[in-house]
């Protein structure tokens, strides 16, 4: 990327690419060519069998679908879209994608910037916490216990949803709050 931001562009650790209005790749940082696994990226387009777009659940992603060709059909920005990219190496990565218009002086899209990271770690961090959730809520279910917190910060109770079963309340309702907590359990438990 010529000019006086290619070193600001390069130490990114967010892949931009700028699209012409025909979609084809006119410049790319460094850390866009290291997630897509290509180096020479200008003058491809989107549709570069190079890389392969997918949706979160692993299907060929729709060519519609594509960032920059959603910004071009809407002609508003994309924010904080997920998709899934197969580079060449055939490895898959989860990415975070923005993507904003920037209109000539008669309103006609000129070109598309398009940012993403990779959440890949932090997709898999949040999947195994979800799925210990998941564990510890059966496991509450099945054993018929529950839990419950106190923010002592801000004094909010929160409830699991084994907790509402056992006392017969809505769980979307919200707990009794500190002071009647006290109220629900005898008070041998109370005091432990």
């Amino acid at each position: 990327m010529p000019g006086r931001f290619d070193a600001v562009m390069d130490a990114l650790q967010a892949g931009v690419v700028i699209h012409s209005a025909d979609t084809t790749i006119l410049e790319a940082n460094a850390r866009a060519r290291a997630l897509l696994g290509i180096s020479d990226l200008e003058g491809r387009l989107a549709t570069d069998p190079a890389w392969v777009f997918l949706e979160a659940d692993h299907k060929p992603m729709t060519l519609e679908r594509f960032p920059v060709m959603q910004v071009l059909a809407t002609r508003a920005p994309l924010r904080d879209f997920r998709i899934i990219i197969r580079p060449p190496d055939g490895s898959e990565l989860t990415l975070t994608v923005s993507a904003t218009p920037e209109f000539d002086d008669d309103g006609a899209i000129r070109e598309v910037a398009v940012t993403f990271i990779d959440t890949t770690e932090r997709d898999r961090y949040e999947q195994t916490l979800l799925a210990g959730a998941r564990q510890l809520a059966e496991t509450e279910r099945i054993a018929h216990v529950g839990h419950w917190t106190l923010d002592l910060r801000t004094g909010e109770v929160m409830w699991s949803p084994a907790l509402y079963a056992m006392f017969g309340m809505d769980p979307e309702s919200a707990p009794p709050d500190y002071a009647h907590q006290a109220q629900l359990f005898a008070p041998e438990s109370w005091a432990r």
